[in-house]
């Protein structure tokens, strides 16, 4: 059970909650749904990391992630069991919520199921749909629920997927012998860990300056003090990305744990972000 629990990634509920939360304000949504949705957004992310793990055991037992790879027939089960409850659990919420938030959960369950079934396999599109469903909590408020959301809404929103896709390539760098092992062409695969990891840090980069500007503007209506406030919280955001970015240019010799630090420091910087959202309020 203890290896169901870790695989499920509880700990990312509350950043989810409070991310679908933080842009539902912004976007006009009613808070009861928004905060109904985040839990259905939370439900279809353990279903996905529990089947990705169920499905890359081989690859799990190379890099030595300690999920499934050496579990019992019985704990397989479980976890299968498990899996279905969060799918069924979500989209049975969501159904209850409404229509739009109903095929908003399908769109997601789908994705999360393709990313795993089918296209971990292909080159850069597990990367570019992994980061479009990690951000499901920023933009499926802007989808459901915002009248006319404004542009730097959403380019603040692509500027966080590419931050995503950035730790995506990342950490495929980190894990590249259970990769290849599991017949995967990643970066790392194809072109090498340094390479990958080359890759990561430039995409870390081309994001900075949109994610600023996107928080200049989209704070423009709002009290000078909220302006401030958000621009230091993105300035913290990034600090926690180029920081760790830096040390994976630099470090050769212990990519793995340079990339490990970087994968940690971006969930706090994730946890910072629905504050940045939060001061958009005029």
């Amino acid at each position: 059970m203890l290896r169901i629990l870790r695989s499920g990634r509880f700990y990312f509920w509350p950043i989810v909650t409070a991310n679908t939360v933080a842009m539902s304000m912004v976007a006009g949504g009613s808070i009861g749904k928004a905060i109904g949705f985040s839990v259905v957004v939370s439900f279809l992310a353990s279903y996905g990391f529990l089947i990705n793990d169920l499905w890359d055991r081989d690859a799990d037992r190379v890099n030595q992630a300690t999920r499934f790879e050496h579990s019992k027939p019985l704990v397989l089960r479980l976890a299968i069991l498990a899996s279905g409850c969060f799918l069924i659990a979500g989209l049975g919420l969501a159904y209850w919520l409404g229509r739009r938030e109903f095929l908003t959960a399908l769109v997601i369950a789908f994705g999360l199921s393709a990313y795993t079934l089918m296209l971990r396999k292909l080159f850069l599109l597990p990367t570019i749909v992994a980061a479009i469903l990690a951000t499901a909590p920023l933009w499926s408020p802007l989808l459901l629920w915002a009248a006319n959301a404004h542009k730097w809404r959403w380019i603040f929103v692509a500027a966080v997927v590419i931050m995503v896709a950035a730790r995506e390539t990342l950490m495929d760098a980190r894990d590249q012998p259970g990769d290849a092992v599991g017949g995967r062409d990643t970066m790392a695969t194809l072109f090498g860990q340094r390479i990958a990891r080359f890759v990561g840090a430039v995409l870390t980069i081309s994001a900075t300056a949109p994610f600023i500007v996107a928080i200049v503007y989209n704070t423009s209506g709002a009290p000078a003090i909220n302006r401030v406030g958000a621009i230091i919280l993105g300035a913290i955001v990034l600090a926690l990305l180029l920081k760790p970015t830096v040390g994976i240019i630099s470090d050769i010799k212990a990519e793995r744990a340079s990339i490990q630090k970087y994968v940690k420091t971006s969930r706090l910087a994730m946890a910072i972000i629905p504050f940045i959202v939060l001061l958009w309020c005029r």
